[in-house]
């Protein structure tokens, strides 16, 4: 039921929408296929929502690229990012080739120390994730890169400060290591930061990082708290559309203004 009335607001706020003038939207991702978490993505609704990119003639870029035109206070009109979290497996053998379809760069964000290993969500789910073997070709394929996501996946304003930035530095320095590529994006585990934690990235060279902040991307946007819009089992292909339109924010700033009222 929440789904459907999710939708309905989507579809009607949708009437005269904008279209993605001098803003951009950064698509989050988990994992995709038929497992039961709530943040998979059915290999064939990916499928649809990335022809569909393709066919409306967004300009699908790579987060980096995003950063460099937010930097340099250029258009990212129609701009759109892909990124996925965690690194499972199914990013390599689902989405990948989908991506590579169509050409379509994406930021995958890994935790380093399950490389190789399984994770349980906190719904039960356990999957595995992406190995050393297909880190390397995503990473050679030209249009995959893999970033940080911290080494263990802490919730980092559960853990001090030097804790915090141990997770980080772990991560970047075990990912260039091994990779032989220079790390220097991040997405915070579950939307979770700190001022503190900020201003590190900020200080010590990373270039921009993601949050779980639901919007859409403007010029003036902190690069190290850029706006998401999170796609899951949940999203229907109306709120798919609506999340690359002005519709996102009109959304946000309606159930935001409830939630203040306490409607």
């Amino acid at each position: 039921m929440k789904k459907l009335y999710k939708t309905l607001a989507y579809g009607l706020l949708s009437l005269g929408a904008l279209k993605l003038v001098k803003k951009a939207s950064i698509l989050a991702y988990h994992s995709f296929g038929d497992n039961p978490a709530f943040f998979t993505v059915k290999e064939e609704t990916f499928r649809k929502q990335m022809e569909y990119l393709h066919k409306k003639g967004f300009h699908v870029i790579s987060l980096r690229e995003l950063l460099e035109k937010l930097r340099n206070q250029e258009d990212i009109s129609n701009c759109v990012s892909i990124t996925i979290d965690d690194g499972y497996k199914d990013n390599y053998t689902i989405a990948y080739p989908i991506l590579k379809k169509y050409n379509f760069p994406a930021t995958i964000f890994v935790i380093t120390d399950l490389i190789g290993k399984t994770y349980t969500n906190s719904g039960g789910v356990t999957l595995p994730m992406l190995d050393s073997s297909e880190i390397k070709e995503l990473m050679n394929s030209g249009i995959i890169e893999i970033m940080s996501h911290t080494h263990t996946h802490p919730k980092l304003t559960k853990i001090t400060q030097k804790e915090a930035e141990e997770e980080i530095s772990i991560s970047k320095i075990f990912l260039e290591k091994n990779f032989g590529k220079k790390i220097d994006l991040f997405a915070y585990p579950k939307g979770r930061y700190t001022s503190e934690v900020v201003n590190y990235l900020r200080v010590s060279g990373w270039l921009g990082a993601v949050s779980v902040k639901e919007g859409l991307v403007s010029l003036k946007s902190n690069p190290y708290l850029l706006e998401r819009t999170a796609v899951d089992a949940s999203v229907d292909f109306v709120q798919f559309r609506g999340k690359l339109n002005s519709t996102v924010d009109r959304y946000n700033k309606i159930k935001n203004w409830l939630l203040q009222k306490k409607i």
